[in-house]
């Protein structure tokens, strides 16, 4: 029994540095492609949200603990087209690089109509040495006590 538990155990501990090296590394920058600046905040997702990073200021990144095999690498930032890359081949005990250049594009948006209300006691456009307020004026206004 005690010979039997012992193989257990040695089998158990020959397999945990197999379990740590099957993983790997993707480190990478990303940059504007017109221009080549890093682009500080681009979000890095690895099929589709299992692992995720952001950029550092200079646009930098690392994930850690990727699974070794072929992985979908999708980079995401605000007034930048989608970057997806397949098929990136991430090693176990490895570090991969994967470098992103993003082009800018358009984002549409909503049309806004501003509509400004005067004030009908305080006029904006008046110094303060000229307004008037009369008592109906502070009578008018939704407090309780000045």
């Amino acid at each position: 029994m005690i010979r039997h538990l012992r193989g257990v155990a040695l089998v158990a501990v020959m397999a945990l540095p197999l379990r740590a090296q099957s993983t790997g590394s993707l480190i990478g920058t990303v940059v504007d492609a017109a221009t080549g600046t890093p682009l500080r905040g681009a979000d890095i997702r690895i099929d589709a949200g299992a692992r995720a990073a952001t950029t550092d200021t200079a646009g930098e990144y690392r994930i850690r603990g990727i699974a070794s095999g072929p992985h979908t690498v999708t980079v995401t930032f605000v007034g930048y087209r989608l970057s997806r890359r397949e098929q990136v081949i991430i090693r176990a005990d490895e570090v991969t690089r994967a470098d992103v250049r993003m082009a800018p594009v358009a984002v549409e948006l909503a049309t806004l109509t501003a509509v400004g209300v005067q004030d009908p006691i305080l006029d904006p456009l008046a110094p303060s040495t000229v307004q008037r307020i009369s008592a109906e004026d502070l009578r008018r206004l939704p407090v309780s006590s000045l």
